[in-house]
């Protein structure tokens, strides 16, 4: 499958209004790449701007679960799941980089999403001083 063309077919539909073709194309695209994290997580996308959340939740989920685990996707991903609408998981994702200071904005900002303002406070507070 040229995943090029099949995104490319996906945006065509969605300019169109041809909302009832973009899932099917999504599916053939997912069960093609089960295992890449990047293409679930543009195929989430796509499904959430045609409004169909359910099946954007569904992928986000399979992204999670293709998630390596050596954690060289971790921070990447936890972007993308916070703008999916999941910043649960997507500070878990970041913990690891809670102290890092090239990041600390995007993971105060994903901590309080996540309602841990207390502790995004404390760590701003902390940085500050």
């Amino acid at each position: 499958m040229d995943v090029d063309k099949a995104f490319e077919s996906i945006r065509d539909n969605i300019k169109n209004e041809n909302y009832k073709a973009v899932r099917p194309e999504i599916d053939s695209i997912v069960a093609s790449n089960p295992d890449d994290v990047d293409i679930i997580l543009k195929c989430a996308s796509l499904l959430k701007t045609i409004d169909d959340e359910d099946g954007c939740q569904s992928l986000v989920d399979d992204a999670l679960e293709a998630l390596p685990s050596d954690g060289s996707k971790d921070y990447d991903v936890a972007l993308a799941v916070r703008g999916l609408g999941r910043p649960e998981e997507a500070y878990r994702l970041m913990k690891r980089f809670r102290d890092d200071q090239d990041r600390m904005s995007e993971v105060a900002r994903t901590m309080l999403l996540a309602d841990e303002s207390e502790e995004a406070l404390e760590r701003r507070y902390a940085t500050v001083c």
